[in-house]
Protein backbone atom coordinates (compact mmCIF):
# COMPACT_ATOMS: atom_id res chain seq x y z
CA UNK A 1 0.00 0.00 0.00
CA UNK A 2 1.12 3.30 -1.05
CA UNK A 3 0.36 6.60 0.82
CA UNK A 4 0.67 9.95 0.25
CA UNK A 5 1.25 12.81 2.31
CA UNK A 6 -1.24 16.02 1.50
CA UNK A 7 -0.49 19.24 3.52
CA UNK A 8 -3.49 20.59 4.79
CA UNK A 9 -4.46 23.75 2.54
CA UNK A 10 -3.66 26.41 4.86
CA UNK A 11 -0.07 25.01 4.88
CA UNK A 12 0.00 25.58 1.22
CA UNK A 13 2.63 28.37 -0.11
CA UNK A 14 0.45 31.15 -0.84
CA UNK A 15 2.41 32.05 -4.18
CA UNK A 16 0.47 28.90 -5.47
CA UNK A 17 -2.73 30.66 -7.03
CA UNK A 18 -5.33 29.47 -9.40
CA UNK A 19 -6.08 30.96 -12.67
CA UNK A 20 -6.98 34.68 -12.64
CA UNK A 21 -5.91 35.42 -8.90
CA UNK A 22 -3.11 37.57 -8.31
CA UNK A 23 -0.93 36.24 -5.75
CA UNK A 24 0.03 37.40 -2.50
CA UNK A 25 2.39 39.38 -1.10
CA UNK A 26 4.56 37.97 1.22
CA UNK A 27 4.32 39.77 4.82
CA UNK A 28 6.90 42.55 5.34
CA UNK A 29 8.87 40.55 7.85
CA UNK A 30 10.08 38.14 5.61
CA UNK A 31 11.59 39.81 3.39
CA UNK A 32 14.80 41.95 5.15
CA UNK A 33 13.99 45.91 3.92
CA UNK A 34 15.71 47.07 0.68
CA UNK A 35 17.12 50.34 1.11
CA UNK A 36 17.40 52.58 -1.87
CA UNK A 37 21.35 54.06 -2.45
CA UNK A 38 21.91 57.24 -1.35
CA UNK A 39 24.34 60.14 -1.29
CA UNK A 40 26.51 58.48 1.49
CA UNK A 41 26.61 55.23 -0.18
CA UNK A 42 28.69 57.04 -3.47
CA UNK A 43 30.96 58.70 -1.48
CA UNK A 44 31.50 55.89 0.36
CA UNK A 45 32.29 53.96 -2.84
CA UNK A 46 34.32 57.22 -4.03
CA UNK A 47 36.08 57.42 -0.91
CA UNK A 48 37.35 53.87 -0.76
CA UNK A 49 38.30 53.86 -4.39
CA UNK A 50 40.57 56.72 -4.00
CA UNK A 51 42.03 54.86 -1.26
CA UNK A 52 42.58 51.75 -2.86
CA UNK A 53 44.25 53.22 -5.66
CA UNK A 54 46.54 55.61 -3.54
CA UNK A 55 48.01 52.43 -1.71
CA UNK A 56 48.64 50.50 -5.23
CA UNK A 57 50.54 53.66 -6.32
CA UNK A 58 52.49 53.95 -2.65
CA UNK A 59 53.68 50.29 -3.49
CA UNK A 60 53.84 50.98 -6.80
CA UNK A 61 56.12 53.97 -6.45
CA UNK A 62 58.28 52.61 -3.10
CA UNK A 63 59.63 49.41 -5.31
CA UNK A 64 60.26 51.97 -8.03
CA UNK A 65 62.09 54.34 -5.83
CA UNK A 66 64.05 51.39 -4.33
CA UNK A 67 65.17 50.27 -7.73
CA UNK A 68 66.39 54.13 -8.26
CA UNK A 69 68.40 54.30 -4.89
CA UNK A 70 70.21 50.95 -5.88
CA UNK A 71 71.27 52.39 -9.05
CA UNK A 72 72.66 55.30 -7.31
CA UNK A 73 74.30 53.37 -4.96
CA UNK A 74 76.00 51.75 -7.53
CA UNK A 75 76.92 54.95 -9.26
CA UNK A 76 80.57 55.93 -7.72
CA UNK A 77 80.34 59.73 -7.23
CA UNK A 78 82.83 61.65 -9.52
CA UNK A 79 85.10 65.04 -8.81
CA UNK A 80 87.13 66.59 -11.41
CA UNK A 81 90.79 68.16 -10.15
CA UNK A 82 91.59 71.05 -12.50
CA UNK A 83 95.39 71.48 -12.03
CA UNK A 84 95.12 74.43 -15.00
CA UNK A 85 93.00 76.34 -12.62
CA UNK A 86 94.43 75.10 -9.36
CA UNK A 87 98.21 76.40 -11.10
CA UNK A 88 96.49 80.03 -12.24
CA UNK A 89 95.18 80.54 -8.61
CA UNK A 90 98.21 79.72 -7.34
CA UNK A 91 100.59 81.63 -9.35
CA UNK A 92 102.62 84.22 -7.69
CA UNK A 93 102.58 82.67 -4.57
CA UNK A 94 105.45 81.46 -2.61
CA UNK A 95 107.12 77.96 -3.94
CA UNK A 96 106.96 76.23 -0.54
CA UNK A 97 103.08 77.38 -0.32
CA UNK A 98 102.35 75.65 -3.84
CA UNK A 99 104.59 72.23 -2.86
CA UNK A 100 102.21 72.24 0.00
CA UNK A 101 98.83 72.93 -1.53
CA UNK A 102 99.76 70.34 -4.31
CA UNK A 103 100.74 68.06 -1.33
CA UNK A 104 97.48 68.47 0.19
CA UNK A 105 95.70 68.07 -3.16
CA UNK A 106 97.38 64.22 -4.05
CA UNK A 107 96.77 63.63 -0.53
CA UNK A 108 92.53 64.26 -1.01
CA UNK A 109 93.10 62.78 -3.98
CA UNK A 110 94.16 59.28 -2.49
CA UNK A 111 91.31 59.89 -0.02
CA UNK A 112 88.94 60.01 -2.27
CA UNK A 113 89.62 57.17 -4.16
CA UNK A 114 89.88 55.34 -1.02
CA UNK A 115 86.56 56.08 -0.37
CA UNK A 116 84.91 55.02 -3.76
CA UNK A 117 85.08 58.41 -5.47
CA UNK A 118 86.26 58.66 -9.47
CA UNK A 119 88.64 61.14 -9.88
CA UNK A 120 88.95 62.79 -12.82
CA UNK A 121 91.40 65.47 -14.87
CA UNK A 122 90.00 68.72 -15.49
CA UNK A 123 91.90 68.73 -19.04
CA UNK A 124 89.70 65.77 -20.43
CA UNK A 125 86.16 67.24 -18.52
CA UNK A 126 84.32 69.05 -21.39
CA UNK A 127 82.41 70.30 -18.69
CA UNK A 128 81.12 69.58 -14.94
CA UNK A 129 78.96 71.65 -12.19
CA UNK A 130 81.13 73.56 -9.68
CA UNK A 131 80.02 71.30 -7.12
CA UNK A 132 81.59 68.37 -8.60
CA UNK A 133 85.29 70.36 -9.36
CA UNK A 134 87.90 70.13 -6.38
CA UNK A 135 90.10 73.07 -5.19
CA UNK A 136 92.72 73.74 -2.42
CA UNK A 137 90.58 75.05 0.58
CA UNK A 138 93.33 77.83 0.65
CA UNK A 139 92.20 79.26 -3.19
CA UNK A 140 88.63 77.72 -3.48
CA UNK A 141 85.70 80.48 -4.26
CA UNK A 142 83.94 81.33 -0.30
CA UNK A 143 80.61 80.29 -2.86
CA UNK A 144 81.77 76.85 -3.50
CA UNK A 145 81.74 73.82 -0.87
CA UNK A 146 84.00 70.94 -0.13
CA UNK A 147 82.14 67.85 -1.60
CA UNK A 148 81.02 65.90 1.83
CA UNK A 149 81.89 62.01 1.62
CA UNK A 150 79.31 60.10 3.44
CA UNK A 151 82.00 59.35 6.44
CA UNK A 152 82.50 63.05 6.81
CA UNK A 153 79.15 63.76 6.70
CA UNK A 154 78.31 61.08 9.64
CA UNK A 155 81.10 63.04 11.70
CA UNK A 156 80.33 66.42 11.06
Amino acid sequence: MVETVVSPPDAQPKSITALGEVPAQAPVGDQPPRRKPDLLDGVLRFVLTVAASVAVAYVGMGHRVAQLEAELAARPPVIVVDFTKMAAALQGQAPDIIDTAMGRVRGDIRRLQEEGYVVLDGQSVLAAPDDSMMMPASIKPATQTVPQTPSQEKKG
